[in-house]
C-alpha cells in the first residue's frame, strides 16, 4: 500500500526554491524558505508568470478568465493568420508573383511591421466574416480593432517615410495602404442620422476613394525599384492616346456627352469649369473601359477601376457630394466596372450598393442615362 502522503506541486515557486528543487509555498514578498534562512527570494518576473500559466491553464481563480481570454485572443489571432494564407490573398492579384507576395511575403513583413500584421487580420476577420456561419464570434469588432490599432503608427510612419523609407519597409507600407482602402470597402455604411441614406452612400464611397488615391501617393513615394514585379500591377499606367472605340460598349458612354453637365449647382469654379470637370471624368472613364481591349497586355479590370479613381479631379468628388446628378450618371458607369469585378471577393455588392442610391436619388428625366448600368448590374435582360 503507497502511504506516501499527496501534495500539490509547486510550478510558480521562487528561483532559489527552485533550485535546491525543494517545495515552495509561494508566500510574498518572501516565501517561507527563504524566510527561515534569511536569504533573498526572487520570483520570476509576472510577464514569464502569465504566458506559463496562461498556457498550462494553471492560474488562480481570480485571473483565470482573464488569461482564457488572452489564449482565446491568441487562438483567434491564429485562425486569422491561417484564414489570410489559404483564403483571404486570393482577392489581391492574379500571377503567381503576386499570390507569392500577398500569401507569403506580407505575412512575414507583418512580422517585423505590426501595423500591417493589424491590417492582414482585420481583412481576415472581415473575409470570415462573410463565409463563415459560426456567430459566437464578432468578427467585425475584432477587425475594428486591429484597424484602430494599426493607424497610429501609420500617421507616424508616414510622416517621415521620404527620409526613412527602405525596400521592406516600403513594400510592408504599399501592402498597408492598400489593405486599409479594402478595409474602407468592407467597412459598413455610416448610420449618422443627420445624413440621408444617400449621402452617407456616397460619403462611403469617397472615403474609399480618398484612401485609394492616398495609396498612390505613398507609391510614388516608395518608387517602382521597390515594388517589384509583384506588385506592378498595383502601378502600372497606360500613357499616349488610346483609341476609345477599342471598348465595343463605347457607344453607351458616349451618348452621355450632351446631358451630363445639366445640374451642375452653384460653384466659385463657374458652370462651364464644372461642366469640364464633369466630362473629363466621363473621358476617363471611357479610356479605362478602352484600356481593358488594349490588344497587347490589355488592363485588368480592377487596376482599370482604380486607374480612373486615382485621374478623377476632387471637384468632382465635391459634386457627387453635392449628389449631382450629372456626376451621379458617371458614377453609375463606373459601376458597370466594379460589377464585372466581382470575382474579387471584397468588391461582392459595392456595385448594387452604390446603384440603389443612385436609382434613388435621380429624378425620372435623367432615369434614361442610367439604364444601361442598371442591367448590368442588376442582371436585367
Amino acid at each position: 500500500m503507497n502511504l506516501k502522503r499527496p501534495h500539490n506541486k509547486s510550478r510558480f515557486g521562487c528561483s532559489r526554491c527552485k533550485s535546491h528543487r525543494i517545495k515552495c509555498d509561494e508566500r510574498r514578498p518572501r516565501c517561507s524558505q527563504c524566510d527561515r534562512y534569511s536569504v533573498a527570494c526572487e520570483y520570476p518576473s509576472a510577464c514569464q508568470k502569465t504566458t506559463d500559466q496562461a498556457c498550462l491553464g494553471l492560474d488562480s481563480k481570480s485571473s483565470l478568465s482573464r488569461n482564457f481570454g488572452e489564449m482565446r485572443t491568441c487562438i483567434t489571432g491564429l485562425q486569422l493568420i491561417h484564414n489570410w494564407t489559404l483564403e483571404t490573398y486570393k482577392g489581391f492579384g492574379d500571377t503567381i508573383e503576386e499570390h507569392s507576395f500577398w500569401q507569403i511575403e506580407v505575412p512575414q513583413l507583418a512580422f517585423t511591421h505590426p501595423l500591417l500584421m493589424h491590417s492582414l487580420l482585420a481583412i481576415s476577420c472581415l473575409d470570415l466574416a462573410r463565409r463563415s456561419a459560426d456567430r459566437r464570434v464578432d468578427y467585425p469588432t475584432i477587425a475594428a480593432e486591429h484597424q484602430n490599432k494599426a493607424l497610429p503608427a501609420y500617421r507616424s510612419i508616414i510622416s517621415d517615410l521620404e527620409r526613412s523609407k527602405t525596400e521592406q519597409n516600403g513594400r510592408a507600407m504599399v501592402a498597408f495602404t492598400n489593405l486599409t482602402t479594402i478595409y474602407a470597402v468592407l467597412s459598413p455604411v455610416s448610420t449618422d442620422p443627420q445624413l440621408s441614406k444617400a449621402s452617407r452612400v456616397v460619403a462611403h464611397a469617397i472615403e474609399s476613394f480618398s484612401l485609394l488615391r492616398g495609396s498612390a501617393k505613398i507609391v510614388a513615394v516608395v518608387g517602382d525599384s521597390s515594388l517589384g514585379c509583384a506588385l506592378a500591377s498595383l502601378t502600372r499606367a497606360v500613357s499616349g492616346d488610346i483609341s476609345l472605340s477599342l471598348n465595343p460598349e463605347d457607344a453607351h458612354l458616349a451618348i452621355l456627352e450632351p446631358s451630363i453637365s445639366r445640374d451642375l449647382g452653384v460653384s466659385p469654379l463657374g458652370a462651364d469649369d464644372r461642366s469640364q470637370v464633369i466630362s473629363n471624368a466621363l473621358y476617363l472613364l471611357r479610356r479605362c473601359f478602352a484600356m481593358l481591349y488594349l490588344p497587347s497586355n490589355p488592363v485588368r479590370i480592377v487596376r482599370a477601376l482604380k486607374m480612373w479613381v486615382e485621374s478623377i479631379a476632387n471637384t468632382y468628388l465635391e459634386m457627387l457630394r453635392e449628389l449631382r446628378s450629372g456626376a451621379l450618371v458617371v458614377l453609375a458607369h463606373w459601376c458597370i466596372m466594379l460589377k464585372r469585378a466581382e470575382t474579387t471577393w471584397y468588391l461582392q455588392g459595392s456595385a448594387e450598393n452604390i446603384m440603389s442610391m443612385i436609382a434613388g436619388v435621380l429624378d425620372e428625366e435623367w432615369r434614361a442615362q442610367i439604364a444601361w448600368p442598371l442591367q448590368v448590374v442588376y442582371n436585367q435582360g
